[in-house]
């Protein structure tokens, strides 16, 4: 199945909603960018999946990189309106 906006959106959702956490993201992201399994044929999806596949990114102990505001953010510029 193709990674599509849409898609990467709904995993951000569930971040914020506390369905999923981000190491779970990342866990059904990685494996995508890391290899030529799915090749991705939406070269802003592509885009967009990997700047989501470092959203478990620690900053400090304790600290993620990337906030809840910047997902939401993510999702704002993302979204197809």
């Amino acid at each position: 199945m193709q990674p599509t906006k849409e898609i990467i959106i709904g995993k951000l959702e569930r971040i914020l909603t506390e369905e999923l956490t981000r190491e779970q993201v990342v866990d059904w992201a990685m494996p995508i960018i890391e290899y030529d399994e799915i090749e991705v044929k939406d070269l802003e999806a592509w885009e967009f999946l990997k700047i989501v596949g470092g959203v478990d990114m620690i900053e400090y102990p304790d600290v993620y990189l990337y906030t809840l505001d910047d997902i939401r953010k993510w999702i704002l510029d993302n979204s197809i309106l």
